[in-house]
């Protein structure tokens, strides 16, 4: 651990005219220096080792706060895209559900219409199967409708 020591008589600097020693230490996270403290004194001091020793655990400490604190911020970050996916396959889920719910009821109804323009077509024209198959197309168009209304993101 390395620290910065400075004993100084006079400093050209109107705001440091006061001060005669300084002191700093730095901030490690592992081998990398995040910051630095520093010190200033109006009195000339000897370096006390167990000072520096405490200074170090100090900077050490505050490392680790930092280092927690990035880690829980990309904790925050990567909840914050699992719940954005999450979301997102849902809606893929929902949109796939209904898409499957309103295909049904149009599947049935061009069987109909289908089935209508033959009996038209026959000779002679079955007119209540028409008719009947008229009513199916509606009830289906209806059916695929309360789908759409039931489900309350497509409104």
């Amino acid at each position: 651990m390395s620290f910065l020591m400075i004993t100084f008589r006079a400093d050209p600097s109107p705001n440091a005219k006061d001060y005669h020693a300084a002191f700093g230490f730095p901030i490690l996270l592992g081998g990398e220096v995040l910051g630095v403290i520093e010190f200033f004194s109006r009195e000339i001091r000897q370096p006390d080792q167990e000072l520096l020793n405490m200074l170090a655990t100090i900077g050490s400490q505050i490392g680790q706060f930092i280092e927690r604190k990035r880690a829980e911020e990309a904790l925050r970050k990567v909840q914050m895209e699992l719940a954005h996916a999450n979301r997102v396959a849902t809606m893929g889920q929902l949109s796939a559900s209904i898409t499957h719910e309103v295909n049904q009821p149009i599947t049935v109804a061009v069987t109909y219409a289908s089935a209508a323009r033959r009996w038209l077509s026959a000779e002679p024209p079955n007119f209540r199967r028409v008719d009947d198959a008229l009513a199916g197309i509606i009830k289906e168009g209806n059916r695929a409708g309360e789908v759409v209304r039931a489900n309350p993101r497509t409104h």
